[in-house]
């Protein structure tokens, strides 16, 4: 788990993992749909921030494990966009991220040491959600949080899929701009809102955990 003597990091100094839109068309146990939205946010992260994408077939859950393995002492920026669950009953090894073959659950993530100190980005429904304690939730936010992630950005409720492709790429522009990720969340939601998304369900029910700015 991290300190309170934590030191700040560049999200964009080391290297990255982009992952977007898994093949969930033979997940036996949930029905997911496509999620075109969440591929392009994806593509168009991975353009803007220079990095190797992972997306459709290609992102299983061996190929995500192996690049957490390989860079965990550099990477700066992990960000997922995907379907997610997460479960109030067993919220580390019942709340995931859908892969191609088989999910990446919290128990998974909390295996790894994230020396970088990562910004996590958790662009699916209900990243934030799992079982409250007097803690705090614990779920899959969390996981990476003791993970090594001094801040994962997660949402508390189901995201649409048009909305969250806007107002995720706007969080990663000011992020190039070097926003805070809590100064970047906001600045993407106004900008999300002044498009014309009156309904906050669409745009508000992301946050980021962990560590405040210094």
């Amino acid at each position: 788990m991290l300190s309170a003597n934590w030191e700040e990091k560049d999200p964009l100094a080391g290297e990255k993992l982009i992952v977007g839109n898994p093949d969930l068309r033979h997940d036996r146990q949930n029905c997911y749909c496509p999620l075109a939205g969440a591929e392009r946010e994806a593509s168009y992260i991975a353009r803007l921030v220079d990095a190797p994408l992972l997306i459709g077939p290609a992102t299983t859950q061996r190929a995500v494990l192996a690049r957490l393995r390989e860079g965990q002492a550099r990477l700066s920026l992990i960000y997922l966009a995907s379907h997610a669950q997460a479960d109030a009953t067993n919220p580390l090894g019942l709340s995931f991220v859908a892969l191609t073959n088989d999910p990446l659950t919290a128990w998974k993530i909390r295996e790894y040491k994230l020396t970088a100190q990562p910004l996590v980005v958790l662009s699916a429904c209900n990243t934030g959600r799992g079982k409250t304690f007097e803690g705090g939730v614990f779920g899959l936010a969390r996981a990476w949080y003791y993970a090594g992630a001094p801040r994962v950005v997660m949402s508390l409720w189901s995201i649409n899929d048009a909305a969250t492709e806007l107002l995720m790429k706007e969080f990663m522009n000011q992020i190039v701009r070097r926003q805070s990720a809590e100064g970047a969340l906001r600045l993407a939601m106004l900008a999300i809102r002044n498009l014309g998304y009156a309904d906050a369900a669409l745009w508000a029910g992301f946050s980021v955990l962990g560590l405040p700015t210094k």
